[in-house]
């Protein structure tokens, strides 16, 4: 059964959530006037990503 499984099945995965450090970049960056796609290049996030948490942060004001 596991044979048919391409390496270790127990391996964590990759980290699946954005960082409180990045979070706060990324809200720092928007403060200062920094564009989306500036930001999203400044952290490494995704587009997506950046608006997602730029919605949250406008939408908890």
């Amino acid at each position: 059964m596991f044979a048919e499984v391409p390496g270790d099945p127990t391996q964590r995965h990759p980290q699946a959530y954005t960082t409180r450090k990045a979070v706060d970049q990324i809200r720092e960056l928007h403060q200062q006037g920094a564009s989306v796609r500036e930001i999203s290049e400044a952290t490494g996030k995704s587009r997506m990503t950046v608006h997602r948490h730029l919605n949250q942060f406008n939408g908890s004001e």
